[in-house]
């Protein structure tokens, strides 16, 4: 058995760990099979019916825990021996007092997954679930069984944890747990008993960890012994990072990430400000209660005096106060400044209301008003008006919105204006359903997935009431998407949130609806306007030299959106993919994930950055001559469904990994085609290559290609070569491949569904290159692409979109002269730019800062720091410059930084920089 951590003795405060030697996690072994099955029996309503729910007997049913019926011997049996599932128990003294177990592969085939999908009631977020479940993300946890006298301590905690943490390691995000309640035992005379089994230690756990219900189905079972049981089932989903940080946090076993870090500067920034003041403006004297509806219900609280403190119970179950009432109240006459609780809609509230009393002295009587359409009206204009401004303002055309907590006058307004509103968190009072295209959501569980498919995050008030405060916030800024937020009071805490990276604050400091007149609204923007002109200037990358040092490389994010537009203008109608090699930089990414690209990949390490940057996976295109097994198993774990093959072995190993993975996989054949090749480019095709299939070899092949059973060939891709200056190359190149495309159906099962003509667009390194005709190009290529009939056509491109986009800074660190020649040493060379010696290409290099009044010209060879005569830039008549002055090589976007040696010499690697992102 394999130890796992010993489990804390007694409650654990955060501040203090106790371990006892006593207790102890390990897998379990066939050779506790006999106590497992003891514990079931413990808490097996159907045995002994009379004697469990009998409530003046000790040992009746306690609704802390209990189940309907016991699993069988056989099947714990097999649980443990074959491996396949986890199987974790804790023991106690060699006595086992608890124990879970769960499947890891949650796919139709799975003996559980029928009784999950058996008919019922399916509501609106059980779609949430198929979504995940269709990218095999969805682990099943079928039993967390803990022993009666242990329930209430933190056993389950840790046990849940331990699963949760070994499913991260699997990659899968999400688990579903099924949760029954017991209401009634009826027998076959017509007598009821009772029940009321409410598990009530099992749904604290789930509530805690923001457990998301995702299916419900009432039903009635044979108990046994004469009895039906009235039941119904939850299915709740529960996100797998989230839990890690919950329990983590909780059990004291990991602490590594702060919990609401974002609250606790801004509560540290309060007590800062205000250390001076009385504590009397910070006392608090009431609680606002109310559930935010276009007209307050009869007994709401809707108003109070402006400085007391106001908390708002938000938008439907999910965002309840998470504190007892008796808590609440509790907290009257507190100095709001220094309230800690673990309720994050109450914290948020707090100290908002804090910073109320320190912003604005005010005793206002608000009235309800007739106007709130008028007023609806208002807001939506204003708002909507705010996020096209900030589309415009990052170049994003039909930008895609993720609305979170947005009523229906503003979703309106959004489609009204060209917006595509993505919409999560709902209240469906405050939404016409039918005129949403299906996309509201009710729940905020699948912001996961939004926001990395969005634009721009738009979040109102209720946003920051709510447990995902902080991750809304943090996924935002991981995936480099623009957050406007929408709140009443917003005014208060508005530099807070612009310097927490919000791109836009809009406030309106009550209610709409509770202030008679047009409502005052402010809107406070980040003071990053200038980065939005185009290009940059000098003293721009002085500055950012002055800042990060050299060698660096800085690209121009403003370049690439005008390269990305352009080339994906050329070829409209057709599906255009960056290949993430040319440079990986997230950032860099990330724009022209922005601009409706996908991405091409050959390692998975390329995927986890353009997973990162904001590319589908669903879309990734997995390229390469050299796929492993681990690679492929991973990238399909990750949601990546199209691949290529560049050999009958790689569609025997993609065949191989969807078959454990039961998925079918779309695969695109390489091909290598020899009437193309061409000494003039970068040709990687036309002759003897570990690129791509020559089409006699793979017919050859027939009979191994029939036997593949999870993959479907549905098409070609070729790339003849990279650094493509002449425009009617692409075209011939597509002729060809179509013609042999169609050689290669008449031979093997295969279906035309996609046309890959790969790209390999150049761009001029130096002079006499002409640049490419790109229009030219395009339409030549249109032309050809005619006989491809309804095939979709992707397009490749790396080089063209980020190219000449990049600039590598070097500083002089040294100048000498030697046989009449002068030589130019920098501090970036090989080492981190090593393209120029490696290909032997050519880079323009100038002398970007001179510090010389009256410089003098000679040749000079400009080479890097490194021990290698290899280590040269070039060598060209020039100023001669002095020590200090900082060189520029041109055109480094492209296979700068991710072609270059990384430690030779243990050298420093150059920096990176994207202005105007």
């Amino acid at each position: 058995m394999n130890n796992a951590p010993v489990l804390p003795n007694g409650s654990v405060d955060g501040n203090h760990k106790e371990y006892s030697p006593s207790v102890e996690v390990l897998d379990a072994d066939i050779d506790d099979l006999d106590q497992i099955m003891g514990i079931y029996e413990q808490l097996d309503v159907g045995k002994n019916i009379e004697k469990k729910t009998d409530p003046r007997n000790v040992d009746a049913y306690s609704s802390r825990g209990g189940i309907l019926k016991m699993p069988s011997r056989a099947l714990i049996s097999q649980a443990i021996e074959s491996k396949e599932y986890f199987f974790r128990l804790s023991k106690l003294n060699d006595a086992v007092n608890g124990f879970i177990w769960g499947c890891y592969d949650f796919s139709a085939d799975s003996p559980f997954y029928e009784s999950f999908m058996r008919d019922g009631v399916v509501t609106q977020d059980y779609q949430i679930f198929e979504q995940y479940q269709l990218q095999d993300l969805v682990a099943y946890g079928m039993d967390l069984m803990i022993r009666p006298d242990s329930q209430r301590g933190a056993l389950g905690g840790l046990l849940y944890y331990l699963y949760v943490k070994e499913l991260k390691k699997r990659g899968l995000s999400k688990i579903v747990f099924m949760i029954e309640k017991l209401g009634s035992l009826i027998s076959e005379g017509g007598a009821i008993t009772e029940l009321d089994m409410n598990n009530e230690a099992t749904l604290g756990l789930h509530a805690l960890l923001g457990a998301t219900m995702i299916k419900r189905i009432d039903d009635e079972v044979d108990a046994g012994d004469g009895y039906v049981a009235k039941r119904t089932c939850m299915y709740h989903m529960v996100d797998v990072d989230y839990v890690l940080k919950v329990l983590g946090s909780k059990l004291g076993v990991d602490v590594s990430t702060p919990k609401n870090d974002s609250l606790g500067n801004m509560r540290r920034n309060l007590v800062s400000r205000t250390a001076d003041m009385p504590k009397d403006l910070f006392m608090i004297r009431g609680i606002w209660d109310f559930n935010m509806r276009a007209q307050p219900r009869d007994g709401e609280r809707v108003f109070t005096e402006s400085g007391y403190l106001v908390a708002t119970a938000g938008l439907g179950a999910s965002f309840r106060f998470q504190d007892s009432s008796e808590s609440i109240d509790g907290l009257i006459g507190q100095d709001g400044r220094h309230v800690i609780t673990d309720d994050v809609a109450l914290n948020v509230a707090i100290i908002d209301a804090c910073f109320a009393s320190v912003l604005k002295e005010a005793n206002e009587k608000f009235v309800i008003s007739d106007d709130t359409v008028l007023k609806a009206s208002q807001r939506a204009s204003i708002v909507a008006g705010e996020v096209q401004r900030v589309s415009e303002k990052y170049s994003m055309t039909h930008a895609k919105v993720l609305m979170i907590g947005v009523v229906q006058t503003i979703v309106e307004e959004m489609v009204r204006r060209g917006l595509s509103p993505i919409l999560s968190d709902m209240d469906p009072e405050l939404l016409d359903q039918e005129n949403v295209d299906g996309n509201a959501i009710n729940n905020g569980d699948q912001n996961g997935l939004l926001i990395p498919q969005s634009d721009i995050v738009l979040a109102t008030g209720m946003t920051l009431a709510t447990s995902t405060f902080d991750e809304i916030f943090a996924m935002a800024k991981k995936w480099h998407k623009p957050v406007v937020i929408f709140a009443q009071t917003g005014s208060n805490l508005a530099d807070e949130y612009i310097g927490l990276g919000v791109e836009t604050v809009i406030s309106e400091h009550y209610p709409w609806y509770c202030i008679p007149g047009v409502s005052a609204i402010e809107v406070f923007r980040m003071p990053n306007d200038a980065s939005v002109s185009r290009g940059y200037t000098k003293d721009q990358v002085v500055d950012v030299i002055d800042v990060v040092g050299t060698p660096v490389y800085i690209y121009d994010g403003q370049r690439i959106k005008d390269n990305a537009t352009r080339l994906k203008s050329a070829f409209d109608g057709c599906r255009m993919y960056f290949s993430i090699k040319a440079n990986p930089n997230v950032d860099v990414c990330s724009i022209i994930a922005r601009l409706g690209y996908d991405a091409e990949v050959v390692t998975d390490g390329e995927m986890d950055v353009a997973i990162k940057s904001g590319f589908n996976p669903s879309s990734i295109l997995f390229a390469g001559p050299g796929k492993i097994h681990s690679q492929v198993n991973r990238a399909v774990s990750s949601g990546v469904r199209l691949f290529t093959a560049e050999s009958v072995n790689q569609l025997k190993l993609l065949d191989e990994v969807a078959r454990e993975r039961n998925v079918v996989l779309k695969v695109l054949l390489r091909m290598n085609l020899p009437e193309l090749y061409n000494e003039q480019s970068e040709s990687m095709m036309g002759k003897s290559s570990q690129f791509g299939l020559d089409v006699d070899s793979l017919i050859s092949e027939k009979s191994a290609i029939d036997a593949l059973t999870n993959i479907r060939i549905v098409g070609t891709q070729f790339y003849a070569a990279s650094q493509i200056l002449d425009p009617t190359k692409l075209a011939k190149s597509v002729k060809n491949q179509l013609n042999q495309t169609r050689k290669i159906m008449g031979h093997i099962p295969m279906t035309l569904e996609i046309l890959d003509v790969g790209g390999g667009f150049g761009i001029p390194y130096q002079d006499g290159d002409k640049a490419l005709d790109l229009e030219s190009c395009a339409k030549l290529a249109k032309e050809a692409m005619i006989d491809a009939g309804s095939a979709d056509i992707i397009v490749e491109s790396g080089r063209y979109l980020v190219g000449d986009a990049g600039t590598f800074f070097t500083r002089v660190i040294d100048v000498k002269k030697s046989f009449d020649q002068y030589h130019v040493i920098c501090d970036g060379g090989m080492v981190g730019f090593t393209r120029p010696m490696l290909v032997g290409q050519h880079h323009e290099v100038e002398l970007f800062t001179h510090k010389a009044s009256n410089p003098v010209r000679g040749v000079c060879t400009v080479s890097g720091f490194s021990c290698s005569s290899l280590d040269i830039f070039d060598t060209i008549e020039m100023d001669v410059p002095e020590v200090g002055d900082v060189i520029a090589v041109k055109n480094a976007g492209a296979y700068g930084w991710s072609m270059s040696i990384k430690d030779f010499h243990c050298a420093k690697p150059p920096s990176e920089f994207v202005l105007n992102k």
